[in-house]
């Protein structure tokens, strides 16, 4: 028997068999070969390019009759075509008697044409009368397939395992990002309470101050003191008024609950009418108040109240912290923008104290008010701002501010511009003669009082 190193060199020297071998021995070999096919092994022995053996394992995994196998002109033909140059080539080798590999995995090409996975095992057959290759075979398609599909697993796995990675780290980002916004509104909720407080505590101390002492001096009091105590009241009463204003529309804007009656609207007309509402108080302060248009044809889709909300508090803002000079407001329309749609462009500019650099950004923040002396000696809950942004991007424009401390603020505002406001039926009245100004100025006069 040929020594276990020899087995591992892959030379398999196989007894010769002789005519007058034993019938014992020659039943050992068949009962050997039918061993491996009932194990599933093919045995083949190649000799000359060509079968000279296969087992019936053979057979079932090509899918041939042994005749049939045994009858082809190569062997080559039992593998798949793309394998055929690489099993010729190591054939060639080993009869070459180049080192090589005994065992490798290839494919057999079964009848059907479809692909046979299998893993050979090679050794050379030298006895004295025949000289050629064993090579044992065995069926791995299941185990090619059972890997195919672990790596599928795995490479399913992986994939999961990195979306999951990318949730957590999605819901990780979600849950700062809101653990950041609920320390903001826990902040802006302290802000809220600290500052609506203090305003709401200072107009109502003058209100009850001074109308205690109208009540104690009442007798000894001449007009003149008891109407300016009375326009102090007053003066507080609406300042009172504005601050619950503001709060009513910032909570109505937090829940959706803002009512927008929007229509299209003359924009010069609002400007021109919110100037003269206050071209008195900016006179009284020594201020000049001005405006300027360049097309008397400028109109926006917006609700009328919520546009003079936004001009009062920029004007008001500019009457607070504007000792001396002027006040410019002017409209523009511009048509050379980016998207191709006329915007106009609203400027309100005042010789006022300014912001600082570093809070010229801040300034449309909720409960946000500049560190200033002469800011705080004004009071605010720093409401009006914020109110003002949320109104101008709700119809889609900008609002922006620039500053120079000492110098003064430019507030510029941008809105989309829209076809010209409709006329009403009261002025179409009137240019087609069916009315005259005096009647239609009688009709409205009526149509109030009602």
């Amino acid at each position: 028997m040929e020594s276990l190193e020899a087995y591992r060199r892959g030379t398999v020297r196989v007894p010769d068999l002789p005519d007058d071998t034993r019938t014992d021995d020659q039943a050992l070999y068949k009962a050997l070969v039918a061993s491996l096919s009932e194990m599933g092994e093919g045995l083949m022995i190649i000799e000359n390019r060509r079968f000279s053996f296969v087992n019936e394992a053979i057979c079932l995994m090509t899918g041939r009759s042994a005749e049939e196998l045994l009858g082809w002109p190569s062997f080559i033909f039992a593998f798949m075509t793309d394998e055929r140059g690489r099993i010729m080539d190591n054939h060639l080798r080993r009869l070459s008697g180049e080192a090589f590999l005994p065992c490798y995995e290839t494919a057999f090409e079964h009848r059907d044409g479809h692909r046979v996975e299998v893993e050979i095992s090679v050794a050379f057959l030298h006895t004295t009368l025949r000289a050629g290759v064993v090579i044992t075979v065995r069926d791995i398609t299941q185990r090619k397939l059972a890997q195919e599909e672990i790596r599928r697993k795995n490479h399913d796995l992986q994939v999961l395992s990195a979306s999951l990675e990318q949730k957590v780290l999605e819901r990780t980002a979600e849950l700062e990002k809101a653990n950041r916004e609920l320390i903001r509104l826990n902040q802006v909720k302290s802000d809220f309470i600290s500052i609506v407080s203090h305003e709401l505590r200072t107009p109502l101390t003058s209100i009850k101050s001074f109308a205690e002492i109208l009540l104690d001096d009442a007798d000894k009091q001449d007009i003149g003191i008891r109407k300016r105590y009375l326009s102090i009241i007053n003066s507080e009463s609406d300042r009172l008024s504005r601050l619950i204003t503001d709060v009513l529309d910032l909570q109505k804007i937090d829940a959706g609950k803002m009512v927008w009656n929007d229509e299209i609207l003359d924009l010069c007309e609002i400007a021109q009418s919110t100037v003269e509402l206050f071209t008195p108080a900016f006179r009284d302060k020594g201020l000049s108040l001005s405006l300027s248009i360049d097309d008397p044809h400028m109109a926006i889709y917006a609700e009328s109240d919520k546009i003079r909300q936004v001009f009062g508090n920029i004007l008001s803002n500019a009457l607070k912290f504007s000792d001396a000079g002027e006040v410019k407001v002017e409209l523009k329309r511009l048509t050379d923008t980016p998207s191709g749609q006329p915007i106009i462009e609203m400027s309100i500019t005042d010789t006022g104290i300014g912001i600082p650099p570093e809070e010229v950004e801040r300034v449309f923040e909720r409960f946000y008010q500049v560190d200033d002396s002469q800011k705080r000696k004004q009071g605010g809950t720093g409401l009006g701002l914020s109110i003002c942004k949320d109104i101008i991007e709700h119809y889609a424009g900008t609002i922006k501010v620039n500053s120079a401390l000492g110098k003064g603020s430019t507030f510029v505002i941008l809105l989309p511009s829209v076809d010209q406001p409709r006329k009403k039926l009261g002025e179409v009245l009137v240019e087609l003669g069916m009315l005259t100004h005096e009647e239609l100025s009688t009709a409205l006069n009526e149509q109030s009082k009602n």
